[in-house]
C-alpha cells in the first residue's frame, strides 16, 4: 500500500445538504479514498456519492457500524474518520501524514467550531485539554488511527452511541494519542437546533452514567427519548 494514502470515512444519515462540500475538498487532494458508510438515508445523499464517484457501504443505522462498515474497504495504511458536517484544510492531511511517519498511531485533530460564540469557543477549548491532558478523543475531533492500529484494537464496538468514547478507552491502553495542531471545523448545528446548554448537559448526564456503568442501549433510549427519534437517529453520537 502506498504509505502517503489515506481513508478518509464519513459516516451519514440524510446529509445532502453538507455532504458536497466535503467529498469536493475531498476529491481535491492527492492519495486520498473517500469512503461513505450510509446508514439509510432518505434524501439525495447517496445520489451525491455516485455523481462523485465515492465509494460507499450501505446498511443499518448506528455511528459505531456505520465506521465498522467504512473501514471494512479501507485500502490505505491510515484512517481518518470525519462527519459530514466537519471540514479540514490541507494542512491537516499533510501534518497526519507527517505524524504517522514519525510513528503515531492514533489521535485526533485541534477542535473547533464554525460559531465564534463564547460558548463554542469554551466548549472547544475544554475538548483540547481533555483530549490532549486524558488521550480521550471523540468523534466530531476528526479520529485518526494506522489501519493495523484499528485491527488491533478490534475496531469500534457496535454501540448505538459512545462508540468514540469506548475506542479511544482502548487506544490509549495501548499507545498515547497524538493531537494535530491542525484544525477540524465541526458544526454547531446540533447544539443550535436543540439549545446550547441543553445539548451539553445532556451529553455529559449520559457520559457520566456510562462511567457508572449505564448499558449504552439504555443510555441510546434516554437520549432518543430526550431528543427525539428523528433527531436521535441522525445525532446518533453528539459530543
Amino acid at each position: 500500500m502506498d504509505q502517503q494514502r489515506i481513508s478518509v470515512i464519513i459516516p451519514t444519515l440524510n446529509e445532502e445538504a453538507v455532504l458536497p462540500g466535503l467529498i469536493q475538498f475531498l476529491s481535491r487532494q492527492p492519495d486520498v479514498q473517500i469512503i461513505v458508510s450510509d446508514g439509510g438515508s432518505s434524501d439525495q445523499t447517496l445520489d451525491i456519492c455516485r455523481e462523485y464517484g465515492v465509494v460507499t457501504a450501505s446498511g443499518p443505522p448506528g455511528r459505531g457500524r456505520q465506521l465498522n462498515r467504512g473501514a471494512s474497504l479501507a485500502q490505505a495504511p491510515v484512517m481518518l474518520f470525519l462527519h459530514a458536517d466537519s471540514r479540514i484544510g490541507p494542512a491537516f492531511l499533510k501534518e497526519l501524514r507527517e505524524v504517522i511517519r514519525a510513528g503515531g498511531r492514533w489521535g485526533c485533530a485541534t477542535l473547533e467550531f464554525d460559531a465564534n460564540a463564547l460558548f463554542y469557543r469554551c466548549l472547544s477549548r475544554f475538548s483540547n485539554l481533555r483530549a490532549r491532558l486524558l488521550n480521550s478523543c471523540y468523534g466530531d475531533q476528526a479520529i485518526y488511527c494506522r489501519s493495523d492500529f484499528y485491527r488491533e484494537l478490534g475496531g469500534y464496538p457496535d454501540w448505538p452511541l459512545l462508540e468514540d468514547v469506548e475506542f479511544s478507552r482502548r487506544a490509549r491502553l495501548r499507545s498515547g494519542a497524538v493531537i494535530l495542531t491542525s484544525k477540524v471545523t465541526s458544526s454547531s448545528r446540533r447544539f443550535e437546533e436543540h439549545g446550547r446548554w441543553k445539548s451539553l448537559l445532556l451529553m455529559q448526564r449520559i457520559k457520566l452514567l456510562y462511567t457508572l456503568g449505564v448499558s449504552p442501549q439504555k443510555l441510546s433510549r434516554l437520549y432518543r427519548n430526550k431528543r427525539g427519534v428523528k433527531s436521535a437517529n441522525r445525532y446518533s453520537n453528539d459530543d
